[in-house]
């Protein structure tokens, strides 16, 4: 019973020594090379030394290199240890990278796309130094012309009639006091008579009183006649002021009524001579139709100036004040540009919305009232320190990029964009200041790129 516990005891120990011995085997063999061992089999088979069998048991383990010496078998085939081939693998990985990079440095040299002068013009490639610039912000929004308030004149009679001529058609350019239209009324006739009437009485009553007077003082009458006959000049007087200002309300001017005479032929005519210059846009009325004094029968509007009443949602109201630029795209052409002169104080509720006004000079009679076109209301402006044109972006790859002369050839360069507007974008990273940049005609770089892609070559 002593002895079986003894020789349980020993294996035990015997199997720790060998798994140590195994472990430090392991290390020992995971830095040897693997053609340093084969070479060192060889030798070993030559010397039979020590460092010989150590290597031999790292090829084909312990129990193999055992059976070589004692001569069971013939020599045991070499298996590579799994420790070697991670590192190996290692390599491997390695050595493809290196590769890779050398393939993207051909790569790199394959985009560069050359061009002669004579190229260069042909195709208007145009390029610039990249320098800071403002880059300004706006936010678009939709606009309305419309006319300008203050230049639209509604010309409505100031007496009803019956009309004899009409002179002008929509659409005509008009002058100020210009004839319109004759209208004859019998109210007119009412009031020029009246007047004609009250004129006749005064010269009767300085008369009487000029009498009343000389009479007076003859003593050949009483005071109290001559004082009546002064009483009934000045009434007199103040029945002329009160008919002139009638006829005045009724659109005669000062100079026709003082020319007025029981001579003239037509009491009757009203002449409709138009307040302001500009364009007849509507007319209501034709020849013997009756008017009256309840609508206008002609609209005349200036459209050297115009409205651009600019769509405010309530999340814009805060950024949108009086004295901002906006410039508006009509859809064609050269944008205009103008200045918020009036943003309303109230949101309309049934749009849930306010309007910026922008006054717009019209002088070339592009903007028709009723138009629809954008707006774009300045917010901000900040300085970028790298500013192109957006001409300059090109999208290649799903990236944006822009073509840097490199060597008097042209590489495309991603890059990172920041803020931007209609006209100019910030780039963030990809371009320094001072680099030669295109700014106009990358497109045409990118074509021989895609030309190239298919075998075409650069065709330069």
């Amino acid at each position: 019973m002593k002895w079986t516990i003894f020789l349980l005891a020993g294996l035990v120990l015997l199997s720790i020594g060998a798994a140590i011995g195994y472990r430090e085997l392991g290390k020992s063999c995971a830095s040897a090379d693997v053609e340093h061992s084969e070479h060192a089999h060889d030798e070993a088979k030559k010397t039979g030394n020590t460092e010989g069998l150590t290597v031999r048991v790292c090829e084909v383990g312990l129990v193999g290199a055992f059976a070589e010496r004692v001569g069971f078998g013939g020599a045991v085939p070499v298996v590579k240890p799994k420790v070697g081939s991670a590192e190996h693998k290692e390599h491997q990985e390695a050595a493809k990278a290196i590769e890779h990079g050398h393939k993207e440095g051909e790569a790199d040299e394959e985009e560069l796309v050359s061009l002669s002068p004579d190229q260069i013009r042909e195709f208007k490639i145009k390029t610039e130094t990249a320098a800071e610039g403002p880059v300004t912000i706006h936010i678009e929004r939709p606009a309305e012309v419309r006319f300008n308030g203050n230049r639209v004149a509604h010309v409505v009679p100031r007496v009803p009639g019956v009309v004899s001529r009409v002179e002008v058609s929509e659409g005509e350019s008009i002058e100020q006091g210009q004839l319109m239209a004759i209208l004859e009324s019998r109210e007119l006739a009412d009031a020029k008579a009246n007047y004609l009437a009250v004129v006749e009485r005064r010269k009767l009553a300085s008369e009487a009183l000029v009498r009343e007077e000389r009479l007076w003082k003859q003593k050949v009458s009483a005071e109290k006649e001559y004082l009546t006959a002064r009483t009934e000049l000045a009434e007199a007087d103040i029945r002329i002021a009160t008919a002139e200002q009638k006829l005045r309300a009724l659109g005669l001017p000062a100079r026709a009524i003082k020319t007025l005479s029981l001579n003239d032929e037509n009491l009757t005519e009203y002449r409709i001579v138009t307040p302001q210059s500009g364009i007849v846009t509507e007319r209501h009325l034709t020849l013997g139709e009756a008017v009256g004094i309840e609508r206008e029968v002609f609209i005349v509007a200036d459209l050297s100036t115009v409205w651009i009443d600019v769509t405010i949602y309530p999340r814009d109201v805060a950024s949108i004040k009086p004295g901002q630029r906006v410039e508006i795209e009509l859809g064609g052409g050269d944008p205009v540009s103008g200045k918020i002169e009036f943003v309303t104080p109230e949101v309309k509720e049934a749009t849930r919305t306010a309007v910026a006004r922008v006054v717009v000079d019209n002088a070339s009679g592009r903007l028709r009232p009723g138009m629809f076109v954008t707006a774009q209301v300045q917010i901000s402006q900040e300085l970028a320190p790298v500013r192109v044109p957006r001409s300059a972006v090109q999208r290649q790859d799903n990236k944006s990029v822009v073509y840097v002369e490199h060597e008097g050839a042209f590489a495309p360069r991603p890059v990172k964009l920041g803020r931007e507007n209609h006209n100019f974008v910030e780039v963030v990273a990809g371009l320094q200041p001072g680099e030669t940049y295109v700014s106009s005609g990358g497109f045409v770089l990118k074509a021989q790129l895609a030309k190239e892609s298919f075998g075409e070559g650069h065709g330069h």
